[in-house]
């Protein structure tokens, strides 16, 4: 599962693509530099795309999550579907180092 980010000034698009193809109706949570705590939840288009603000300076925190309907048996359990989960943190601007290193 893969991410691929745009960005063009404030405006950013993220891509999921599973096997190389846009996966419809991901679920992707995006979190901003300042509120970890909050979450934007979205899901992608008919061509695996969701469109964003990058109006914040710092580390913005991407998950994407796409499950796939193939069922299968790991040892003796058995499964309805896969998960797969990706992450990805991108860098917007100056970000303030939080410890620095001494000699």
């Amino acid at each position: 599962l893969d991410i691929v980010p745009t960005i063009n000034g404030e405006d950013g698009e993220l891509q999921v693509l599973f096997n190389g193809k846009p996966v419809v109706k991901s679920q992707v949570m995006i979190w901003t530099p300042d509120k970890y705590e909050k979450e934007t939840e979205q899901f992608t288009d008919d061509n695996g795309k969701v469109k964003f603000k990058v109006n914040q300076k710092g580390l913005w925190q991407i998950r994407a999550r796409h499950q796939n309907d193939v069922a299968g048996k790991r040892g003796d359990k058995e499964y309805p579907f896969e998960r797969h989960y990706s992450t990805l943190v991108l860098k917007n601007g100056e970000v303030k180092a939080e410890a620095t290193a001494t000699k």
